[in-house]
């Protein structure tokens, strides 16, 4: 008679580590943009961003920017954005092409205000103590409804890195430009 040994196989339970659903992070930065006329700004720029399965991303967005061009009463401060303020809303489907890099095109609404410089008029003098100021024909602030168009670059682990945002706003004096940030959160698995 032949006796046959047995032994009871246990099974490890699945140690697969499931992806997150949600992650949620926050950007801050440096920002060179353009007006409509290939006119300079700089600003800053602050984000939160919100992405479900590292796929469907959400951006709260929000930049200030001021000219580039410090000149005073003349020909070169005019037919230009003076200063700009803008809050977005975006959305966009990204993908992670290796774990730390990830392309995410976005678009939305967004809602600013504007100081506008017409045609340069002069300059208007003040008192013996100074005061001249530049004057310019249509100069004006006014608000504004926007079409947001960006593609964001992540570049990072799960928890810091960085993105580079190329951008474009479509309103009455449109601007456009690129963004640099620092970023920290939970940014993916």
């Amino acid at each position: 008679m032949l006796m046959t040994l047995s032994k009871s196989v246990y099974c490890q339970p699945d140690t697969v580590v499931k992806a997150h659903k949600y992650h949620f992070w926050y950007a801050t930065g440096g920002q060179f943009f353009f007006s409509e006329n290939f006119k300079s700004l700089i600003g800053i720029q602050k984000n939160l961003n919100f992405s479900v399965y590292e796929h469907h991303f959400i951006k709260a967005k929000g930049y200030i920017g001021i000219s580039t061009d410090f000149g005073f009463g003349n020909e070169l401060t005019a037919q230009r954005i003076a200063s700009v303020g803008n809050l977005s809303l975006l959305y966009g489907i990204g993908k992670y092409y290796t774990k730390s890099f990830a392309f995410v095109p976005l678009t939305g609404i967004s809602y600013g205000s504007a100081h506008w410089r017409g045609d340069y008029a002069g300059i208007e003098h003040g008192t013996w103590l100074g005061g001249d100021r530049a004057i310019y024909k249509d100069e004006n602030d006014y608000n504004y409804f926007g079409v947001p168009l960006e593609v964001s670059y992540i570049l990072g682990g799960p928890h810091l890195g960085f993105d580079i945002d190329l951008y474009a706003n479509f309103h009455r004096h449109s601007d456009y430009g690129m963004a640099l940030n620092f970023i920290f959160g939970k940014i993916r698995d």
